[in-house]
């Protein structure tokens, strides 16, 4: 999964509170509801029970996953707000006033009012493809789209361990969006191609990596609203689902304003206090608390393998405008956008790489040549590509390092992204 296209999603979660119109009623709201249009029929799939997937899906659920942050009643009296433990699944509120209402629902095996007549596939083609049990689309805070990384042994583990939820009775009313926001949603399902393979997870980082990705670390820790730094470079202004305020994410990359000069340990010591209980519970810390040493560890390892971003963000200091992200935040005004420092590059070969480029999930990078100058866009504006090493390129307010790849013949065929780890576009 890549690009700023796709984590646009992540604004839209953010500002959805403020976005949408005021109802007559919720009654008249909740009619408005509509069925996703990319959709599939259920198959009779069942997977089988075993004592590997259980462990593993109880592991996945409660930890990178984290289910129960959503699907479940939170203790607002402990640090980071933890899923009260006897209500696990049983669904919640995620907030409620006069213009939306969200709703994660029921989970748990109850029959009534929860998922104990749901089939295995309602689950999995909720999990990964954004459309629910009723057929409905889901919307934001529901992480499918990230999901879609599980593998196919991984979503049967979850879904074989929520059977085992014990059964909670929670009635829970229907979400209530504005049509505008039902029509975009309703559109938004997008259908697995083809089986997700499991990765060899013995390789630390390649198992960070797929940590990273299904959780999306990338789509929180991210500016998306102005002006977007790079990917893990902080400054997400994320709205608190407990109050109206806000708080801003933090740099994760390898930078010295992001986890530079960091160590594993001191990592895995955040993750498993939210430092002593004051981070934020926006941060879902309290699920990957759950997670060992030797995963956390290797989500450390990958974003450190991660490009560094320049970029720091200091939550509780007094607000100032940042050149970088374009917003106000703390520390912002002490933020300085650096030129990037460009390599002897042969430009008469830029020609080649011009073209449009595209992604597997239908996302494109679109590179032009202006004035002899390489340009890149993801669909704004288009900005200049510097050459920074023999075939590698960055570009100030894009958000990734990008190089291009040859067929047999010579021909650029390829435009490879870089973030975690690599994304490959084709070229048209």
């Amino acid at each position: 999964m890549h690009t700023s296209m796709y984590h646009m999603f992540i604004i839209v979660f953010s500002a959805i509170v403020v976005t949408l119109y005021n109802c007559k009623s919720v009654k008249e709201e909740e009619n408005t509801i509509l069925l996703a249009t990319n959709t599939r029929p259920l198959t009779n799939i069942k997977f089988d029970v075993t004592k590997d997937r259980l462990e593993r899906g109880e592991y996945l659920t409660n930890g990178i996953l984290k289910c129960f942050v959503c699907h479940s009643p939170r203790d607002t009296t402990q640090p980071g707000f933890p899923p009260i433990e006897s209500m696990k699944g049983a669904g919640a509120i995620l907030w409620d006033n006069e213009k939306s209402r969200m709703v994660a629902p029921n989970i748990s095996p109850d029959v009534e009012t929860g998922a104990g007549s749901w089939t295995d596939d309602m689950f999995a083609r909720a999990i990964r493809e954004g459309i629910g049990h009723d057929g409905r689309a889901l919307s934001l805070p529901m992480y499918w789209n990230t999901f879609r990384e599980l593998s196919d042994e991984d979503l049967a583990s979850v879904v074989v361990y929520l059977r085992t939820l014990k059964p909670a009775k929670n009635k829970l009313p229907k979400r209530r969006l504005s049509r505008d926001r039902e029509l975009e949603l309703q559109k938004s399902s997008k259908l697995l191609a083809a089986p997700v393979k499991e990765q060899n997870l013995s390789d630390l980082l390649t198992r960070g990596r797929y940590f990273i990705r299904t959780a999306d670390c990338v789509g929180c820790h991210t500016s998306w609203y102005k002006r977007n730094p790079g990917f893990l470079g902080g400054g997400n202004k994320l709205q608190k689902w407990y109050d109206t305020s806000y708080v801003f994410s933090a740099n994760i990359s390898p930078h010295e304003t992001g986890l530079k000069g960091w160590t594993a340990d001191m990592f895995v010591r955040m993750m498993r206090s939210g430092k002593n209980g004051t981070l934020d519970p926006v941060m879902p810390w309290v699920a990957y608390r759950n997670m060992t040493d030797e995963d956390l560890k290797a989500i450390f390892m990958a974003l450190q393998n991660a490009p560094p971003v320049n970029h720091k963000v200091i939550n509780g200091m007094k607000a100032g405008f940042c050149n970088v992200c374009e917003q106000e935040h703390g520390y912002g005004e002490h933020n300085e956008i650096k030129p990037i420092s460009a390599v002897p590059f042969d430009q008469s070969i830029y020609p080649d790489f011009v073209g449009h480029y595209i992604h597997p999930d239908g996302y494109a990078i679109k590179v032009t040549l202006a004035e002899n100058k390489l340009m890149v866009s993801e669909g704004g504006d288009p900005v200049e590509l510097v050459p920074v090493a023999e075939n590698r390129f960055e570009a100030l307010g894009f958000s990734t390092p990008i190089s291009f790849k040859r067929d047999v013949s010579g021909k650029v065929k390829w435009l490879i992204s870089y973030w975690i780890g690599e994304d490959i576009f084709e070229k048209q």
